[in-house]
């Protein structure tokens, strides 16, 4: 029943992840009690001793009693509402995960860090020089209240990469440096600011893994598209490198990889009973899949 499954996901220890639906408990309260109330009202055995007094009149009241219709009506605009819920719950979950997988395969710039080997010999600031210009750029860096961007300018060959350096090395030494990005006129992706962002990030989430928890990777190619089990317990995901494949939606660990697909997967949903997973693929094959074992259950193919 959708409402007992909803109310198990609410109370369960992903809850939390669902905001929208945690304001439907009181609804879902009031639900229950709908239910127990229509479901005294519909006792066989208080429906019998009607008819035996008021004969077909006691039928014709069940279904006709404005108290009963109303009760259904309600029963089933909180089955509407719960269920909207859930879905926009499931579709932030699904789009935060999407975001996450991009995340760790963002393009990167091949060498802009600035201790890279490309750079690694290049100079650095003598000790006892640009003093008091470096003592001011570790003071902006270090004041809360500052501006988010100092702006070294110069004439070429003033010395302005060889102070960024500088300055890098230092806060990297002392793990204060967050990423780095040495632009190099004529060297690839280092010449333009193309990959700038991306490789930015990039250094971020490997040095702060903790950006993207969670993290699903296991795919050579694409990921298509992305699909909850009933409960919120098991995510399957569908590929261009034509697999399936299922995770704990809790933890982001893989559980089964489920092969037999000859072309991209475009669709995979689980049925309703959380038990069968269906993927549909170009190789014009539809597949059903045992969701606790991995195991292909059945392949409907007469498609031209």
């Amino acid at each position: 029943m959708l409402t007992l499954h909803v109310y198990g996901l609410l109370n369960g220890p992903d809850g939390a992840k669902l905001s929208t639906s945690q304001k439907l408990l009181e609804a879902l309260n009031d639900c229950f009690l709908q239910f127990e109330d229509l479901d005294k009202k519909l006792e066989p055995g208080k429906t019998r001793n009607a008819i035996s007094r008021f004969g077909a009149r006691a039928l014709k009241w069940l279904f006709e009693s404005k108290k009963i219709d109303k009760a259904v009506k309600e029963l089933e605009s909180y089955k509407q509402t719960i269920s909207l819920a859930v879905q926009v719950d499931q579709a932030v979950i699904i789009l935060d995960m999407d975001w996450k997988i991009n995340l760790a395969k963002l393009p990167s710039a091949e060498g802009a860090a600035f201790d890279s080997y490309h750079d690694a010999l290049d100079a650095r600031c003598h000790p006892k020089t640009r003093l008091n210009l470096l003592r001011r750029i570790r003071e902006w860096v270090q004041d809360p209240q500052g501006k988010c961007l100092f702006w070294l300018n110069g004439m070429a060959g003033t010395g302005k990469s060889t102070i960024s350096r500088t300055l890098a090395q230092s806060f990297a030494d002392k793990n204060q440096l967050g990423a780095s990005f040495v632009f190099k006129r004529g060297e690839g992706d280092r010449g333009n600011a193309a990959k700038l962002f991306t490789a930015i990030t990039a250094q971020l989430v490997a040095k702060m893994p903790e950006l993207a928890p969670n993290t699903l990777e296991a795919y050579s190619d694409w990921v298509m598209l992305v699909a909850f089990s009933a409960e919120g317990k098991l995510i399957a995901s569908g590929s261009r490198d034509r697999t399936v494949k299922l995770w704990d939606a809790a933890t982001g660990a893989p559980h089964q990889t489920l092969e037999g697909h000859s072309d991209e997967v475009m669709s995979v949903t689980f049925l309703a009973d959380g038990k069968l997973i269906v993927s549909g693929s170009y190789d014009r094959t539809v597949k059903l899949w045992d969701a606790a074992t991995g195991a292909l259950q059945q392949t409907l193919e007469d498609y031209s």
